[in-house]
């Protein structure tokens, strides 16, 4: 229901200032406890190192002037295609070199491999010069099905193929200790011959690149999928899977997608687990960490940890996501799905796109069924759809479905798309708690909705969100639509206003209303830029509260600790 009995925030012009002005200085001002207890910094966990100079017999592989009837085991005795070692027994500590500017002929299945913790199975490249090409055909470029292997600075393509890397085990169980790094990925799934950088996101072009019959989730760069085949293996999960350092180009249409049919936590009796609780008929994918990749022109989702417990999406960059979106499909740049303790810092999610009918294009997502969701020092830009979506499902066929615990804090967020979604966030039936605060929100006159709420599936309001300590402000003079009509719940507590106007009242006891001196520079491409959107205004840094929960460090790592601070900056 609407709500009522609200106070109208007055038109504020950008017409500059140092300190606040009077009628704020008259207003109350929250009251701060005198201990307040800060939360702790993420570690995010990185692969245990191995002694790759003893134990391992090493294997070299020369398209261009190998032999497969050599040992294999010298660069002058290399093998010339993947045959010999598809065929041989693998021994604990086996390692498989392929020469630097040569092409290979896929797919590459890479199974039996028998590598342990102490001494996985590794694939590198050898010599001098670009990385070595593996090229795929119809399923992928290269089939892993097994565990304990470290795969390394290869460059994968398959143009008319399903998927670059396909990680499809035979066993039930965990599969464990799986490393993808220093990879590129260029042209999966991607049949267009169009450069993306000029091309016109025309039906007709974007189904030239990616037939409707390929654009398929579980189709693109890295795909982790357990073997949904037989189900009589019984639960399969994966387990200390780093995906880390790779570069992605034009791969539809999802450039990575961990999934996993036992961790479904959607609801009692959902998926092959047949959930109960978080204690009971649940294996999720647990400790994935997705690190340090770069992402241009995905057909569809940059990165979705699917079923996962215990996460990270740390320190990528996603441009152009969505970009072969279509009618009846749902994309965003970097998102957990039916998850739980799941990170997402340190990103720049930006220009994703939202043309052609598709859905969603929001920078980020904290999607159905997911808990425990902190989304901290990202910088979210220029994406069409807006900034972040949370969304859920609460019908008769989602019982006990659970999603709470969202925090959202000490980002920054630069003209993403407000004109009928949220340009900050997007809550969408049934979504839990949601605390966000100490963010900066900036927007424009083309884009005036700043927090947009819904109930899409019909299934009932979202239940509550906080805001607190965020600046919002437009560059342009604007009435700015903060629309909460559809969360039951709503605090608005000391958070600034600037340049912004209501067409609905903001109940908000502690509202700032003037220019925190925020300048927006021309280039602001590259998550370094973002530390550009600093306010100038020293009472920024005085304004805000204190409570318990707050980040370690504020979005330039600078400690915070007794300062009270408006936005993502503490100094």
């Amino acid at each position: 229901m609407k709500k009522m009995n609200l106070l109208i925030l007055p038109l504020v012009l950008a017409a500059g200032c140092s300190q606040a002005d009077d009628a704020d200085s008259l207003k109350p001002r929250p009251i701060s406890p005198e201990t307040v207890v800060y939360s702790d910094a993420v570690e995010v966990p990185v692969i245990h190192t191995i002694d790759e100079t003893t134990g391992y017999t090493v294997y070299y592989i020369d398209s261009e002037n190998g032999n497969d009837a050599a040992t294999g085991l010298s660069e002058s005795e290399a093998f010339k295609t993947f045959a010999p070692v598809e065929s041989m027994r693998k021994t604990e500590g086996t390692k498989i070199l392929l020469k630097r500017g040569c092409t290979f002929t896929g797919p590459l299945t890479l199974s039996a491999l028998n590598g342990t913790y102490e001494k996985p199975f590794i694939v590198d490249a050898y010599g001098e010069g670009d990385r070595p090409v593996i090229t795929g055909s119809t399923e992928c470029a290269v089939l892993i099905e097994d565990d304990n292997i470290r795969f390394r600075n290869m460059k994968i393509t398959n143009k008319t193929g399903k998927r670059g890397v396909y990680i499809h085990p035979t066993r039930g169980g965990a599969i464990r200790n799986i490393e993808i790094s220093g990879c590129r990925f260029d042209t999966i799934n991607w049949a267009g011959d169009l450069a993306p950088e000029t091309m016109e996101l025309t039906s007709a072009n974007v189904t030239a690149c990616c037939s409707n019959g390929n654009y398929n989730k579980l189709y693109g760069g890295i795909i982790a999928e357990d073997p949904a085949s037989d189900l009589n293996l019984g639960p399969c999960w994966f387990e200390n899977l780093f995906l880390t350092d790779n570069e992605f180009y034009k791969v539809c249409r999802t450039a990575i997608n961990i999934y996993n049919r036992w961790g479904d936590r959607t609801g009692k009796g959902k998926g092959s687990n047949k959930y109960i609780d978080d204690d009971h008929n649940w294996w999720p994918n647990r400790n994935i960490v997705v690190q340090g990749n770069g992402f241009d022109y995905i057909g569809g989702d940059g990165v979705i940890l699917n079923k996962v417990d215990v996460g990270y999406i740390d320190h990528n960059r996603c441009y152009h996501a969505n970009f072969l979106g279509r009618s009846g499909q749902a994309n965003v740049a970097l998102w957990p799905y039916s998850s739980r303790n799941v990170v997402m810092q340190f990103n720049e999610a930006a220009y994703t796109r939202w043309e052609n009918g598709s859905s969603d294009g929001e920078g980020l997502d904290i999607d159905i069924a997911c808990k425990n969701t902190l989304v901290q020092y990202n910088y979210v830009h220029h994406n069409a759809g807006g900034g972040v979506l949370l969304c859920n499902r609460g019908g008769s066929d989602f019982v006990g479905i659970d999603h709470n615990g969202s925090v959202i804090r000490n980002n920054i967020f630069l003209y993403n798309g407000g004109k009928s979604k949220g340009s900050f966030l997007m809550l969408s039936t049934h979504v839990g708690t949601v605390e966000a605060y100490n963010n900066i929100v900036i927007t424009d006159g083309d884009n005036p909705r700043i927090i947009h709420s819904d109930d899409w599936y019909k299934e009932g309001n979202s239940e509550e969100l906080v805001l607190r300590n965020n600046i919002f402000m437009s560059t342009q003079a604007v009435v700015g639509v903060f629309d909460h009509s559809a969360i039951d719940r709503t605090v608005f507590e000391n958070n600034l206003y600037w340049n912004l106007a209501s067409d609905f009242a903001i109940v908000d006891p502690y509202s700032l209303m003037y220019d925190p001196q925020i300048s927006v520079p021309g280039a602001v491409d590259g998550y370094d830029k973002a530390s550009l959107l600093h306010p100038a205004n020293p009472q920024v840094f005085l304004d805000g509260m204190l409570f318990d929960g707050m980040a370690p460090s504020d979005f330039s790592g600078n400690p915070v600790e007794g300062i009270k601070y408006l936005g993502a900056f503490a100094k």
